[in-house]
């Protein structure tokens, strides 16, 4: 994600990503077309480790389980290229006027059933 900068183009930001977007949308908004990339992104991981011991042969068994917490980061494109990219939560909170406007229809598009 460091890799990526305001104006790229979506075939330089498929060459700076490790992974292709999951999905692509369309949103316009105030008369301005946007298109919407998602990437499913790991925010954090979780490892439990449960130990059983039998008594009766005196043996431990040791369980491990991980669990990868995914989030979805998207990458918004208007007509100049890569206007702004976060998580969903990010939007409202941008200084960007036009991403404000845009982050209701990426809450609904989303979040909303």
């Amino acid at each position: 994600l460091h890799a990526l900068r305001k104006g790229m183009s979506r075939a330089e930001v498929g060459e700076a990503l490790p992974k292709e977007a999951t999905m692509t949308r369309s949103v316009t908004v105030k008369g301005i077309p946007y298109t919407v990339d998602d990437f499913p992104l790991q925010t954090a991981q979780a490892k439990s480790e449960m130990r059983t011991y039998n008594a009766y042969t005196g043996s431990t068994t040791i369980m491990t389980n991980t669990t990868d917490y995914r989030n979805v980061f998207l990458l918004v494109y208007d007509g100049l290229g890569l206007r702004y990219w976060g998580m969903i939560a990010d939007f409202d909170k941008s200084e960007d006027p036009a991403m404000q406007d845009v982050a209701p229809f990426i809450y609904n598009l989303y979040v909303t059933p």
